[in-house]
């Protein structure tokens, strides 16, 4: 195996080599020259401190002794062995200044000039030697001494050496591991192989990454293998560098070799324009030559076209494949001779503009390849735009615009996009063909124009602002050609301004008129002008002049054209059929006005109203005069004027008079009121007489010019013809005797207007006289004589009358009195009179 295992030396064997050293250091101190006393060193280093070997040969060591001012010359180092017990290797020989090998294990040497000191090791075994390099005069305990170690090991290398090869093939390498004990192979070693350069570009066959690095493994015949190919068959020579590693990574043995490649010479050549329209065709020839010392056989040559060209056809079996973008046109050329050539030619048209790089390479089977470019410039074509429209137009009209766009120069313009800014008082309306809008930017993609081919749209305006407008539109194209043009259009407005005025108040169900105006106070003509009044609910069109056009409620006048500070008359006549507040707009627009303008006339339509009463005594007996008051009132919202009163009166009542007087026709009575103000009242007196008995119906009317208004009341009116009954009591003698008899005559008389029925007369009689008789049997005594009846048979007529005597004695008086005064009362009661009527007499009785 090529690595050892280190043994950890016994501590008995650590402590009698210790003991040895102390007692050699001991003996030595005295060899300390006088350089190193001069320059006492700082610093000892030792190379390598690891360090690989094959057994039996020899493997030296150097020691580099150093102080602050540099390299120290004979200064003392001494090499020491370090002898555990599986150790290997002996210092066979030192150098430097007086050396001295003490034992196989144990040197002192004194530097050189270059402040080195070395010793020379062997070994016949594999295994490890530790060896020690230890500086006396260094005072640092930590500094003064530096550890190495070589592995031997029983397999020693043999690395390839430098070679030549024909470029395009493939280079195998080897490396031998045999044992140097037996010369047996050493199997499953690790051996990296490196490409220390690029030029030419090698690689190794199937290593990972770049390829510049594989590891490969010694097989049963100890050998470890490496392909180097070329990335691209090329002249010229890679480094190799070789390293046998331990199983841990590390390299145990290095060597490099050189591979030159050689090939034959081939050269390829290509011309063509310089510069070329662009979708314009351009031919390159292209030549293949063999400048080499041998034939190259299985020629190809490839042309890879640049993004701005593209393939159109090629001559000699050119086929051309890939992308659109990364076209390759390849010819089969097969042997090309010593000095021999072959030619072909190409043709591309220019798709992109700019300097175009064409790249041709051949290649052979001999994996040789040379290559060469092509510059053509390929020139975009120009680009003119002209633009057109109406350099006047109206507020609020539209405006179109024609925009052409033409190439110009030798070459296409492709992806020419056209853009239009649409002006701040102007917005966009539409476009032929359709345009893509973003802000204030109208634009159109029109693809290619060839030289002298033209394209056109047209895009269409509102004009929004007075003022003077410049609409300017650019041509791009993508190859960065750019146009521009530009249109003027100044924008003129009329303004148009209307008033309407009307009457204040007007009354319900009443015509009447309203006044428009309309006048342009603009620069511009008002064209199309039209009137719009909208007639508020409860008003009806009537007439206008001149007349308009009646929908619903919508009235409209077109004017026509109305010229700057020019102006139109409307009268409209209309008519309300509700009360209340009424406003009445109009609005005025024309082509170009922007502002459509409006008035407003408001009216309160007022609505009249007239109330009439009449008060009075709606019971009367016939022959009486009662007066009446009747009132008319006006409960409307206008003043009202003409304003009559008439009272109807009905048969059974007489007039009689008035106040204020009236006229009297027939049986009407009227009174002219003239004006009565909102809310105002008038009031009139008539006396009328009872003729006949019965109910009748008087009838009041109140009435005024305005709307024809009126009222009527009536009040019902009964009419009685009641009796007007008296009743007298008298007597003959007053005051009479006790005992004595005296008469008492009681009257009853109709004075009134009708007969008295169920007429009964009582006659109340005092307890101071006593009923003796009565002078008509009707007339009934009660029981304890205190009360006498008299009922009439029959009715009573109007004027007649009746009377019947009571006599009656008077009675003795109380003891002790001379007098006793008495009063008998007579009550008559009948049917048309609710309350009984009732009469008294004195009588006065005396002692006789």
């Amino acid at each position: 195996m090529l690595s050892t295992k280190r043994l950890v030396w016994p501590v008995i064997g650590l402590i009698i080599l210790a003991i040895g050293l102390i007692s050699i250091t001991t003996a030595t101190n005295s060899v300390d020259s006088v350089t190193e006393q001069d320059h006492p060193p700082t610093s000892v280093t030792l190379a390598p401190a690891e360090a690989w070997s094959c057994i039996k040969d020899q493997r030296e060591l150097t020691a580099l002794l150093s102080a602050d001012s540099g390299a120290v010359d004979n200064g003392r180092v001494e090499f020491i062995l370090n002898r555990f017990p599986a150790a290997v290797g002996d210092i066979v020989a030192v150098g430097g200044s007086g050396p001295t090998k003490m034992t196989n294990a144990f040197a002192i040497v004194n530097t050189d000039d270059e402040g080195k000191a070395s010793a020379t090791l062997v070994a016949t075994r594999p295994g490890d030697t530790d060896v020690t390099a230890f500086a006396p005069g260094i005072q640092d305990a930590a500094a003064h001494k530096v550890f190495g170690v070589v592995h031997w090991v029983d397999g020693c290398p043999t690395f390839p050496g430098d070679a030549e090869n024909q470029v395009g093939t493939v280079h195998p390498m080897s490396v031998s591991v045999l044992k140097v004990s037996d010369g047996s192979p050493v199997q499953g070693v690790s051996v990296r192989w490196t490409i220390t350069d690029d030029d030419p570009d090698a690689r190794f066959v199937n290593a990972p990454g770049d390829g510049n690095v594989t590891v490969s493994t010694t097989n049963a015949s100890g050998m470890a293998s490496a392909t180097l190919e070329q990335a691209a068959a090329s002249i010229g020579n890679n480094t190799v560098r070789m390293e046998v590693l331990t199983k841990d990574g590390k390299t145990m043995f290095t060597d490099t070799m050189v591979k030159d490649w050689r090939s034959p010479v081939l050269d390829v050549t290509a011309t063509g324009p310089e510069t070329i329209g662009l979708l314009t065709d351009a031919t390159y020839d292209i030549t293949v030559s063999n400048d080499g010392d041998f034939r190259a056989t299985n020629s190809v040559l490839t042309v890879r076209l640049p993004a701005g060209l593209k393939y159109v056809s090629a001559t000699d079996g050119g086929a051309v494949s890939g992308p659109a973008t990364a076209q390759v046109v390849t010819w089969n050329l097969g042997t090309i001779e010593v000095d021999g050539s072959e030619s072909v030619s190409l043709t591309a048209q220019g798709v992109t503009t700019g300097a175009q790089m064409g790249n041709y390479a051949v290649v052979s089977a001999e994996g040789l390849r040379d290559s060469t470019t092509t510059e053509t410039t390929v020139l975009p074509g120009g680009l003119e735009v002209t633009k057109t429209g109406s350099a006047e137009v109206a507020i609020g009209s539209q405006v179109t615009y024609t925009i052409e766009v033409t190439g110009t120069g030798t070459g296409a313009s492709t992806g020419v996009r056209l853009v239009d800014t649409v002006p701040t008082g102007m917005s966009f309306v539409s476009s032929n063909p359709a345009s893509t809008r973003s802000g204030s930017e109208v634009s159109f993609s029109l693809g290619t124009l060839n030289p002298d081919e033209d394209s056109s749209v047209t895009v269409t305006l509102q004009a929004d602002q007075t003022g003077s407008w410049t609409n300017q539109v650019t041509a791009t194209s993508a190859e960065g050609a750019t146009a521009s043009a530009e249109a003027t259009t100044q924008v003129v407005q009329p303004v148009l301004a209307v008033t309407k005025t009307g009457p204040a108040t007007a009354l319900i169900n009443a015509d009447f008129d309203y006044t428009i105006t309309v006048t342009n106070s603009g620069d511009g003509d008002a064209t199309g002008t039209t009137v719009v009044d909208t007639l508020p609910t409860g008003m009806t069109y009537v007439s206008s002049e001149p007349s308009g056009t009646a929908a619903g409620s919508t009235v409209t006048w077109n004017l026509g054209t109305i010229a700057p500070a020019a102006s139109e008359t409307i009268t409209l006549t209309v008519r309300a059929t509700e009360g209340g507040a009424k406003a009445n707009t109009v609005i005025a627009s024309s082509g170009g006005n922007i502002l459509r303008p409006e008035a407003t006339a408001s009216t309160n339509i007022l609505v009249p109203g007239i109330t009439v009463e009449k008060t009075g005594r709606s019971a009367m007996f016939v022959g009486n005069q009662a007066t009446y008051t009747l009132t008319a009132t006006n409960t409307g919202d206008a003043p009202l004027t003409g304003v009559t009163i008439t009272d109807t009166i009905p048969s059974g009542l007489t007039y009689e008079a008035s106040s204020p007087a009236g006229t009297e026709s027939g049986s009407t009575v009227t009174w002219d009121i003239g004006s009565l103000a909102v809310g105002g009242e008038s009031s009139v007196t008539i006396t009328l007489e009872a003729d006949q008995e019965g109910t009748v119906t008087n009838t009041a009317t109140a009435s005024a010019t305005e709307g024809g208004v009126s009222d009527t009341t009536t009040l019902d009116i009964r009419v009685l013809a009641a009796p007007g009954a008296t009743i007298q009591i008298t007597d003959s003698a007053d005051p009479v005797s006790e005992g004595e008899e005296v008469d008492f005559t009681v009257a009853v008389s109709n004075q009134g207007r009708s007969a008295m029925t169920g007429v009964t007369v009582s006659v109340s009689i005092p307890t101071a006289m006593t009923v003796t008789s009565t002078s008509d049997d009707q007339a009934t005594v009660s029981a304890n004589g205190r009360t006498v009846t008299f009922e009439l048979d029959g009715s009573l007529a109007l004027d007649a009358s009746f009377s019947f005597t009571i006599t009656m004695e008077a009675n003795s008086l109380p003891a002790g009195q001379i007098r006793v005064d008495t009063v008998t009362t007579a009550t008559l009661s009948y049917d048309q009179f609710s309350e009984p009527v009732s009469i008294d007499q004195g009588t006065t009785v005396i002692e006789a």
